[in-house]
């Protein structure tokens, strides 16, 4: 099961999607050195699958195949609103002067948005912003 307790508290884990294996490698890494529990996905099907009562936070890339990170977005708000997340995108030449696809993100649902590429001190910092504000934390 992935919930588990630890000084009677609820530790959820943090669902990373991302097409590029290099990305996923690195904030999981990242994430786990820290202590967090981390899951990862591909696309936003496969994250989906994988977005159960235990997922405390969501940081998804924005192109991807298969069901990009907007379609996800909009999906995971609908179904678990109380889910902070994260956009994390590089444009894949999706930002022009007429649409940009990190400003919809917050539009629709994100909590926060990083362009690619971010620094990762940024990113664990907001993480630990969020985690004091929910049952997701630290281990």
């Amino acid at each position: 099961m992935a919930i588990e307790f630890n000084n009677g508290q609820i530790m959820a884990h943090i669902l990373i999607v991302d097409d590029d294996p290099a990305i996923l490698a690195l904030l999981s890494e990242a994430l786990l050195l820290d202590g967090y529990k981390v899951i990862t996905a591909t696309n936003g099907h496969e994250a989906k699958e994988l977005c159960h009562h235990d997922i405390g936070l969501i940081i998804t890339d924005l192109v991807m195949p298969e069901q990009n990170g907007l379609d996800l977005i909009m999906d995971i708000t609908r179904k678990y609103p109380n889910i902070p997340i994260i956009a994390i995108s590089g444009g894949g030449g999706i930002k022009s002067n007429f649409f940009d696809y990190l400003s919809v993100a917050k539009l629709i649902g994100a909590t926060h948005t990083f362009e690619k590429p971010f620094r990762i001190c940024d990113l664990k910092y907001k993480i630990k912003e969020f985690s004091s504000l929910s049952t997701f934390t630290q281990i």
